[in-house]
């Protein structure tokens, strides 16, 4: 074997290796797409009790992407973001839930819109548009899927030609594994789409509101001879131009990588992350299994445009009879930073994952799991100045317990800065560091967005998630669990744990929550899920105050830029305020431009889109007329909110005693 063994590694492959890899797999690619469907055959799952042979059943259609205690009617659709949804509740007071996931994607609109990640037919395939990206399946399973992230960049192809391979020991010798075709059909049932790739193998996509998810569903033990040392399955992908697959700092080119470490996929020339491929991670069925969760290991090559990826396994461990059918083989691209997983304490491993686990009593007392979520808070989710905080509660979905039901035996904790210490393959809970946790713990040790082992980041979170203060507890459920951090005005104002999140809310940054067991039940293990529907939310219900802050503006300036092109220049920017922003004719947003250092003249600004009063955030246009080669351009926004007393703001902003800026 290669000797990686479940451990975080990667090598690199030259010479006779590439050329054996690269015309092993060309040969056998074209006998991969033997599966096809047209859009007629499509079985829709009605209810989760159904089965597909020996495959999990589909999910039922996905209604809504929340779910929570207040009726759609009540929300204030204009102080909407990604995240964020706020109610007005029949005392008049405001309700504001910020979720761990997105929410909402922009639509075409300008205006932030639920998601709906059900999957779609149409003509040409299925197709999930109406989210963060677009996801579009083709009718055939060789076709494989088309990920657009944003509109400005050609769509990333996954999945092309699928087909399930071996390798030798070196991992540079495939061979396809050999088994009859599939007589099932495609099936689609709410945010899934499956694909029958042979008899005993389906390829699962899953889509959510920060990745879409490719599984390779194994429904029992393969047959393998000695030589067969990897068991996984191959596809092609093709990157929009200009882009090019990374492992850390380096590229991937024509030397054959085989590493378990999280891919990126950036732009060549500047650098910026487009999706990312984050460690790959086997899936057994049972959610019982006492193990860590299995890493799998890439095999990548790119040559002439074509790039292969193999995500295989060790043939000696999907061979162990511990193993439990059928299991997922996950390769995922995700577009959005993880917000939230798990830690393993004996390994100091930490894992970006719509799941949670919290669990304790293995081995006796161990603390074995232990969960964790991230908030995100923006400029837009600002209280009014003078608001009072009425509650705080953190909401959470639990889709499994097994164990213990001690009541109170679940601590929920905020997340605080409380050292590097650590102990490593040991079940001993580090310590605090001296004087104690202190403050609110850095959002950078658990932003991360692919496995950790043993890391800085890892060991930072371990130590946070064991010593951070209790601000409550729970009983072991599965369902929704709500968690109190403040119930009343004056706890709010005096709690240490409320502090923390108002802190992260009012400075625009984020906040984690953790999940420990201090005590010893017994045996339990509780499995949280963040996704579609359950997504976890942390609501601060509010009232009064006053809006004393000009909007906020979104624009980005045109500064240091030379161009050759004559003709009107187009300007667009964001702008946000909890008291709407002013459109009226006489006080709408205006840009404010100098040709050639002369005079300013004002242009009204246009909306795009739906902006009425109850809006807190509104796109704009400005044109300038003609300009000529030669001109000096200087530029700058003014604008007011809707406040009894208006706010105006400017575009830079004023300094000092600025009756107007200093222009872009």
């Amino acid at each position: 074997m290669l000797g990686i063994k479940n451990t975080k590694k990667t090598s690199v492959l030259n010479g006779i290796g590439i050329a054996l890899l690269l015309c092993a797999l060309m040969t056998l690619m074209p006998m991969a797409g033997f599966v096809s469907n047209d859009v007629e055959n499509v079985d829709l799952v009605a209810t989760n009790d159904t089965t597909e042979g020996e495959f999990p059943a589909l999910p039922d259609s996905k209604e809504a992407l929340t779910e929570n205690e207040y009726e759609p009617s009540d929300e204030l659709i204009g102080m909407r973001d990604q995240t964020t949804k706020t109610y007005v509740l029949e005392d008049g007071k405001y309700a504001q839930l910020t979720h761990q996931s997105p929410v909402h994607y922009m639509a075409d609109s300008g205006q932030w819109t639920d998601i709906n990640t059900n999957v779609i037919a149409t003509p040409n395939g299925w197709e999930v548009t109406e989210n963060t990206f677009s996801s579009y399946f083709a009718p055939e399973v060789s076709l494989g899927v088309s990920v657009q992230v944003n509109e400005f960049v050609d769509p990333i192809l996954v999945g092309i030609d699928p087909m399930v391979v071996t390798f030798d020991e070196s991992g540079t010798l495939p061979s396809q594994y050999l088994t009859a075709p599939s007589n099932d059909e495609i099936a689609v049932g709410g945010n899934m789409i499956r694909y029958p790739v042979a008899e005993g193998f389906a390829l699962d996509y899953t889509v959510d509101s920060e990745q879409l998810k490719q599984n390779l569903l194994v429904s029992e033990r393969p047959i393998l001879d000695e030589s067969q040392a990897w068991f996984g399955f191959t596809e092609r992908m093709i990157l929009p131009e200009g882009y090019a697959l990374f492992v850390g700092e380096e590229m991937i080119g024509e030397d054959v990588v085989i590493t378990q470490e999280s891919i990126d996929i950036r732009n060549i020339a500047s650098g910026e992350l487009l999706a990312e491929m984050p460690v790959p991670i086997v899936v057994e069925m049972d959610t019982t299994s006492e193990e860590p969760p299995y890493i799998a290991t890439f095999i990548v090559q790119v040559i002439d445009g074509q790039i292969i990826i193999s995500t295989v396994v060790e043939s000696e461990w999907i061979l162990s009879e511990d193993r439990v059918f059928p299991l997922a083989i996950d390769p995922t691209i995700k577009v959005n930073r993880g917000s939230g997983g798990y830690c393993y304490k004996y390994w100091n491993r930490c894992y970006v994952s719509s799941y949670g686990l919290t669990r304790t009593g293995r081995y006796s007392n161990t603390k074995d799991y232990m969960m964790f979520s991230r908030f995100t808070y923006t400029a837009a989710n600002g209280m009014p100045t003078g608001a009072t905080v009425d509650s705080i509660t953190h909401h959470q979905y639990h889709n499994y317990r097994a164990g213990s039901r001690a009541a109170n035996s679940v601590s929920a904790t905020v997340l605080e800065s409380c050292g590097s210490s650590y102990t490593y393959r040991s079940w001993t809970m580090p310590s605090a560091q001296s004087g104690g946790c202190s403050g609110a713990l850095a959002p950078s040790r658990y932003s991360f967005t692919s496995y950790q082992s043993n890391s800085w980041n890892a060991r930072w979170l371990i130590n946070s998630l064991w010593n951070s203060a209790q601000y409550d507890t729970l009983t072991p459920s599965t369902g929704w669990t709500t968690t109190t951090v403040c119930n009343t005005a004056s706890s709010c104002s005096s709690s240490a744990a409320a502090t923390k999140i108002l802190a992260a809310q009012s400075g625009a940054t984020s906040i984690g929550i953790g999940y420990k067991v201090p005590g010893n039940p017994g045996y339990l293990n509780l499995q949280g899920y963040n996704s579609g529907s359950y997504n976890s939310y942390i609501n601060i219900v509010y009232s009064g105050g006053t809006d004393t802050d000009a909007p906020l503006s979104g624009f980005v300036p045109y500064t240091g830029l030379t161009s050759y092109v004559e003709g009107s220049r187009t300007f667009f920017t964001s702008l946000s305020d909890m008291s709407g922003v002013d459109t009226t004719a006489a006080n709408k947003p205006t840009l404010n431009y100098a040709l050639n250092n002369g005079s300013f003249t004002s242009v009204g600004a246009t909306s795009i889109g739906t902006c009425t009063s109850s809006s807190s955030s509104c796109r704009f246009k400005a044109v300038i007329p003609s300009i000529s080669a030669g001109d000096y351009v200087e530029y700058y926004w003014k604008y007011q909110d809707l406040s009894a007393t208006p706010n105006v703001g400017y575009d830079p902003a004023l300094t000092g005693a600025q009756n107007t800026p200093t222009p872009y």
